[in-house]
């Protein structure tokens, strides 16, 4: 097996032959009856249950209800694929990405299967009328708090949250950053990072935000709406109001500058690791007579053993 030490600053705080004297021993605590159930990724995010400033700050920023789509209202096309959507009354168009379509009103009508649905009317940037037909009743639609039009993001959802968080400085805590040619980019966490704009995103994540890092480097992060849409691309899932530093005061400084970059090294308690790597997504746990044992294991095959609460190893 291969270890996986992601720092080469405690190396000798576990030598390579003190790992290979535990590996039978790892190995045994895992496949006797002295093990305990497994604990999936769902079970931890199912802890996670307290509502957070971050979540408060950004509650309100949502796309907009029909009920308050008013005619002149702008959407963004995130995708040429949009003249699908749009059917026959766009079959000669080409609506290229970032172009701004208008919103103009809407009409009812009966499918050919008896069943009510609604037509949505809109005007591309040449002044041509396109309609996208969805399937249930303008009394339907009223009652949803979202109605989607694939391929395009509410321009007021963009300038709703440009206008809450630029200039803000806040604290960054992920690490997987996209340059100003949006491809992502691995860097750091828990550092401040300064706001300076929030711009159209993609078909899954409608936000881009932009922010500088200590160093004045440019950088962004997608970004989805709401609390609880897309997982952990939310605003409270990537940056925080706070200094991270101040609610971990009893990590030393030396773990700190680890976790900043991702890494792991022996002698790191569980919550300093997940600090660093996240949640695992499967935990295993045994004991022996003597101690207790744990094994994180992570996407691609990485797994991390933990004796009494403490990192010994990590591998892939």
């Amino acid at each position: 097996m291969i270890r996986l030490p992601l720092s080469p600053l405690r190396r000798a705080f576990f030598p390579a032959i003190a790992i290979l004297a535990l590996s039978p021993l790892l190995q045994s605590c895992f496949t006797g009856i002295e093990s305990t159930p497994k604990i999936t990724a769902a079970d931890l995010r199912r802890e996670r249950v307290t509502v957070t400033d971050e979540q408060r700050l950004v509650a309100d920023i949502l796309p907009a209800p029909f009920d308050d789509w008013a005619p002149g209202k702008k959407f963004i096309t995130t995708d040429s694929r949009i003249c699908l959507i749009f059917g026959a009354t766009a079959s000669s168009l080409e609506i290229p990405p970032s172009s701004l379509l208008t919103y103009r009103s809407f009409d009812t009508t009966v499918s050919p299967t008896g069943q009510p649905v609604t037509n949505l009317h809109f005007d591309t940037p040449d002044g041509s009328r396109i309609t996208y037909r969805v399937n249930t009743s303008v009394d339907e639609l009223r009652k949803r708090s979202y109605v989607e039009v694939p391929y395009t993001i509410q321009q007021s959802l963009v300038d709703s949250m440009k206008s809450l968080l630029k200039d803000r400085q806040l604290y960054i805590t992920t690490r997987l950053w996209y340059d100003t040619d949006r491809r992502q980019v691995t860097s750091r966490k828990f550092i401040p990072v300064t706001i300076t704009d929030v711009s159209p995103g993609n078909a899954t994540y409608p936000l881009f935000v932009s922010f500088t890092d200590p160093e004045g480097h440019q950088f962004g992060v997608f970004m989805s709406a709401g609390t609880t849409s897309r997982g952990l691309r939310n605003f409270s899932e990537q940056f925080s109001l706070t200094d991270p530093r101040r609610r971990h005061a009893t990590v030393t400084d030396e773990h700190w500058q680890l976790i900043i970059q991702g890494f792991v090294t022996p002698g790191m308690t569980r919550d300093e690791v997940r600090l660093s790597l996240g949640s695992p997504i499967d935990i295993d746990r045994g004991h022996d007579w003597t101690s207790t044992y744990e094994r994180w294991i992570y996407d691609g095959g990485t797994f991390l053993i933990f004796e009494d609460g403490v990192l010994v190893t990590a591998r892939r």
